[in-house]
């Protein structure tokens, strides 16, 4: 015990900074994403590695190999966790999706001579924000429980054919592709907004840096969906997947960061 609070205070990590990292690891969000970037990582070093030659002769040391069967387990290993863990992620989505009627259902009630006049301000969008916040949700609630089948399919937990299995995670990487989509369009409308809005340029600066953030968080996973929805795939390496992968998992770790700190 002596000797770890002699470390601890050798370090530059304070009390503000451990209560900090208490706050996000307590969190669904921090532990998913920390796991994230233990999942994808890996995949990014593992095509670095040295290969072994045509003729099948080893040209690269035995602790490569067993750092390359480590590294894929590990990303393995923890892809199935993080997988087990949104097994309850369908809970969450349902709230949003009744805040989502609520908010249309008291818009409705409140049909007054104030609304409308806003309403015919401006010309009318394309998509309005109530219908893309609901497609992005219905985009989402279907992406769940194809997630959760087709991996409990992959267990052997749920008796499915592997063509079958194969074709549900294509499809729900094509919901999640839907949502990405739709929060880029947000995030575009909300940086046109807060650009045009009489905000102090401290509130802007503090929104700009969120938006980039989850700019970030958007542009990595968006070529991931894309991916995972065609049947040969984009690439084949897995260094794409481990970068972009790696990439969403550090801004949305910074958002939440953020998130938890100190008022």
């Amino acid at each position: 015990m002596a000797s770890l609070t002699r470390f601890i205070n050798t370090t530059s990590i304070s009390d503000a900074n451990l209560a900090q990292a208490t706050r996000f690891f307590s969190t669904f969000g921090g532990t998913d994403k920390a796991l994230m970037i233990l999942q994808y990582f890996p995949l990014v070093i593992l095509p670095l590695l040295p290969q072994a030659s045509a003729t099948g002769l080893a040209i690269k040391p035995r602790g490569t190999d067993r750092l390359r069967i480590s590294l894929q387990a590990l990303s393995s290993t923890v892809g199935d966790s993080r997988v087990l863990i949104r097994l309850f992620g369908l809970i969450p989505i349902l709230q949003w999706i009744r805040s989502i009627q609520k908010r249309y259902a008291a818009r409705k009630a409140s049909n007054s001579e104030i609304n409308e006049k806003k309403e015919d301000v401006g010309p009318k969008r394309w998509l309005s924000d109530e219908n893309l916040e609901a497609i992005q949700a219905l985009s989402i609630l279907a992406y769940y429980p194809m997630e959760h089948t087709y991996y409990l399919a992959m267990k052997g937990v749920v008796p499915l054919a592997v063509p079958r299995i194969v074709q549900i995670a294509r499809w729900s990487c094509r919901c999640w592709a839907i949502y990405v989509v739709l929060s880029l369009v947000s995030l575009r409308r909300r940086y046109n907004l807060l650009k045009a809005s009489d905000d102090s340029p401290e509130i802007k600066a503090k929104q700009y840096s969120s938006q980039k953030l989850q700019a970030l968080v958007d542009l990595s996973y968006l070529p991931l969906t894309v991916h995972w929805s065609l049947p040969d795939g984009a690439w084949t390496s897995s260094f794409p997947t481990g970068v972009f992968g790696t990439l969403a998992a550090i801004g949305q770790i910074a958002t939440s960061w953020k998130a938890v700190a100190a008022p």
